[in-house]
């Protein structure tokens, strides 16, 4: 629907900043009479007037016909409003819990506190492997899955007998130190021309394809089968619960390797999710092989 001209430019008045800032110039006008009304019945103010001996409407007028006194007035009732608020407010109940912050700091969420705590626990536990020396020493590697690589024990064992190397690991105690679990051993080899990669390496004496260490224990890992310098056998261990090999020695996985110059290990416990790796170089000295530790890495947390 169309309007005229006038009853737009109305419109157009009523909507502008100034008509704006008028209304409400009146607005306070109108609520600083309205507190002098209210205030003129207060019990305070007749006392007052009473007092000094002067009319009621002698106030009023006074105040609001001078600018400065109603001004003066105003402010004056508005910091008695403060106070009485300040003074009458309900206080806050007891069982309502109260937070001091510190100046500068913000406190985090519970539900990050709670995540950050775990997260320290998960780091705070684990089990501290470190490496505690290498042994060359004869080896009985098993036909069958039950025996796996063990050292020899009697005359039957000397039917297949390799000269091998094993490298000892240790569980250190310490303070929040545990069991391992499920730890499997990874092995990279790097030869002269090419690197080979054994994702289970053999646990001396283990029934399946990982270990366990518990704290203050050493176990050993197979990590070369053969006495020629050149050429030597490295041993995958396929062996896994509920996993039948009836053939012999189809549970390990042998392959030929030649000049072997380093070698990286890693341990994994499934457990605390913590992986290890250490390096080593090695050589073949007087028909025995000698692995020296180069490096190796703080156990991270893998997810």
């Amino acid at each position: 629907m169309s309007h005229s001209p006038q009853i737009e430019r109305i419109q157009e008045l009523l909507n502008s900043t100034f008509s704006k800032a008028v209304l409400a110039i009146l607005l306070v006008v109108n609520g600083v009479i309205d507190l002098v009304e209210r205030f003129t019945e207060h019990v305070i103010f007749i006392h007052i007037v009473e007092t000094i001996g002067v009319e009621k409407t002698e106030v009023v007028k006074l105040i609001l016909n001078n600018p400065w006194t109603l001004a003066f007035v105003s402010i004056a009732l508005y910091c008695m409003l403060l106070v009485a608020k300040a003074l009458f407010s309900h206080p806050p109940h007891k069982d309502e819990p109260h937070t001091i912050q510190p100046v500068g700091k913000t406190l985090p969420p519970k539900e990050t506190a709670s995540v950050s705590l775990r997260s320290r626990n998960q780091q705070a536990s684990y089990a501290k492997l470190t490496y505690c020396g290498y042994r060359n020493t004869d080896l009985h590697v098993g036909k069958w899955d039950f025996e796996g690589v063990i050292e020899p024990t009697n005359e039957k064992h000397l039917d297949n007998l390799f000269k091998g190397l094993v490298l000892k690991f240790e569980n250190e105690p310490w303070t929040n130190g545990i069991d391992t679990s499920s730890l499997i051993a990874r092995v990279i080899y790097t030869t002269k021309s090419e690197t080979e990669r054994i994702d289970h390496a053999a646990w001396i004496g283990a029934k399946p394809n990982y270990g366990y260490i518990e704290i203050g224990e050493t176990h050993e890992l197979l990590i070369l089968l053969g006495t020629d310098g050149q050429e030597v056998l490295v041993l995958e261990d396929k062996r896994a619960p509920h996993v039948n090999f009836p053939d012999g020695y189809s549970w390990a996985r042998l392959q030929r390797l030649t000049d072997v110059m380093s070698i990286e290990v890693t341990l994994t416990d499934q457990g605390s999710k913590r992986r290890y790796v250490f390096d080593f170089d090695v050589e073949h000295i007087n028909g025995k092989f000698k692995p020296t530790l180069t490096g190796s890495k703080e156990p991270c947390y893998t997810e």
